[in-house]
């Protein structure tokens, strides 16, 4: 049993490749059925998996992983502003928070921007909305 959170189910449905991992170990699962209540304590819904090949020792912990085909963002570049998190892209010299409508707290976002978009990932904690910034190499020359 997985619990998940609802508007996770649709991409865990449309996923080619659905994982448990625990103690390092990844054991490739499929779904067997999703209860379709929503737990009012959690908020979250049942997912029942079966293992596809060998499984974990019966009871074992671990976490449920699966690949979405949609960009997402790391939770380093991710910060919160006005109740709201989001990430600040570069646009015209200046710093513009850009809401991530589906992002959840310590969770992978994922972004519906075209996919040159400059996402700044460094000093986005301390900026603000339509500061100034400018552009800086990775690359040490």
């Amino acid at each position: 049993d997985a619990k998940i959170q609802p508007k996770n189910i649709k991409s865990l449905t449309l996923s080619s490749s659905i994982n448990f991992k625990t103690g390092g170990v990844n054991f490739p699962v499929s779904i067997k059925r999703i209860s379709p209540v929503v737990n009012e304590e959690n908020r979250n819904q049942v997912v029942r998996l079966t293992f596809v090949a060998s499984q974990s020792t019966i009871g074992s912990a671990g976490i449920i992983m699966w690949r979405e085909d949609k960009p997402h963002l790391t939770t380093d570049v991710i910060v919160q502003r006005d109740g709201q998190l989001g990430v600040f892209i570069f646009k015209e010299e200046k710093a513009n928070f850009f809401a991530l409508t589906d992002a959840l707290e310590g969770s992978p976002a994922p972004i519906n921007l075209p996919l040159d978009t400059l996402v700044i990932h460094r000093g986005q904690h301390k900026l603000k909305d339509g500061y100034f910034v400018s552009i800086e190499s990775d690359s040490q020359q």
